[in-house]
């Protein structure tokens, strides 16, 4: 057992990792996990507000937190599309749209949780007509437990990385890291 004492938000997991590695920017985090083999480390697991009810951050190796990894990378007014890296909490992310005049169609109802975290557990909305909160993604950058950078467009023609695409959206973390997402 770690010397960290974690759990979520409404306490129904409590655990204890090894460690916790924070990351300040894209290239920190590459190499975590570029060098997490040769530094003995088995496992990361991704987390963020710990606000989700599920155990998709409960680990007895590393968790990853993402929070520091929050800043918008691109807003693009004309197609009314944001790119952010996906530690923002999404209070920060509608304050950007806002400055912006741009808001989504679909919202969870709580703004302290990461975007990683509502894209990964299918956060959803109270709309039936514009779907999930997922559902809004054109894009996901995700980096692979080997470090390398994965551009997940859901418009792709590429079959393969349209498949990489859907299983990246509600992954929970198990098959990477995402480190950005467009919306």
């Amino acid at each position: 057992n770690g010397i960290w004492n974690l759990s979520n938000f409404g306490r129904t997991f409590s655990w204890h990792p090894k460690g916790i590695l924070r990351p300040q920017k894209f290239e920190e985090l590459q190499q975590i996990l570029l060098t997490r083999k040769e530094k003995g480390i088995k496992r990361i697991v991704p987390s963020g507000s710990l606000h989700s009810w599920s155990a998709c951050c409960v680990t007895d190796q590393y968790n990853l937190d993402t929070r520091a990894l929050n800043r918008v990378l691109s807003v693009d007014k004309k197609n009314k599309r944001i790119k952010a890296e996906a530690g923002i909490y999404l209070k920060d992310l509608f304050a950007e749209m806002r400055k912006n005049d741009m808001a989504f169609p679909v919202m969870p109802n709580i703004d302290v949780i990461t975007l990683r975290g509502a894209v990964c557990n299918s956060t959803h909305g109270s709309s039936i007509k514009y779907g999930t909160f997922c559902s809004l993604v054109t894009e996901i950058e995700i980096l692979d437990a080997n470090g390398k950078l994965w551009k997940l467009p859901r418009e792709s023609q590429d079959p393969q990385i349209r498949r990489y695409f859907d299983a990246a959206l509600v992954s929970f973390g198990v098959l990477g890291v995402i480190y950005s997402i467009t919306m």
